[in-house]
């Protein structure tokens, strides 16, 4: 695993650890990694959002045993629609890639509320290259407090190798 993969999968861990959950990945981009690490953590449910059909197609084949398992699904389209879960039904979402592929801060958002349960969280990975870069995070976390997201903050920037993400954690409200 390389290094950046490592520093994700302490991260999770620390969501993970304690029970059984149901996770989406919002963004999941080409590599997979945060994909396996949830597995490892040994989730109730997966759900993999990927807009990319390219990338979509090789994590159906790379995640062909999960899938067929029942434990993973994957979605996505080239256009932003809701995803194929009922409201209320998620734990926890991370969107570790894909934030510069938004259009609208306010409408994914409410997507997210809609799927968390009460008390549910968002964790995204702020970049350090597009929107994402300098003051990314700040802007990121004001969006999610507009939202209507509470306790919501900026964690401590990962540093791996080549990877820089700050993490943006929110929950929804109970």
């Amino acid at each position: 695993m390389c290094r950046s993969a490592k520093d994700l999968a302490f991260y999770l861990q620390l969501d993970l650890d304690h029970e059984p959950k149901d996770v989406v990945e919002v963004g999941v981009g080409n590599s997979g990694a945060a994909l396996r690490a949830i597995l490892k953590a040994k989730p109730r449910s997966l759900h993999a959002r990927e807009l990319s059909e390219k990338n979509r197609k090789r994590l159906e084949k790379e995640f062909a045993k999960e899938v067929e398992s029942g434990v993973m699904t994957i979605s996505g389209s080239a256009t932003p629609r809701p995803l194929p879960l009922d409201d209320a039904s998620v734990d926890i979402i991370y969107g570790l890639h894909g934030l510069h592929c938004m259009e609208s801060f306010s409408v994914v958002h409410a997507e997210m509320l809609r799927l968390l349960r009460p008390g549910g969280k968002l964790v995204w990975a702020c970049g350090s290259y597009g929107p994402e870069g300098e003051g990314g995070s700040r802007v990121l976390a004001g969006a999610m407090r507009a939202a209507g997201f509470v306790d919501v903050k900026i964690d401590v920037t990962r540093l791996q190798g080549a990877a820089r993400w700050t993490p943006v954690v929110g929950a929804k409200a109970r």
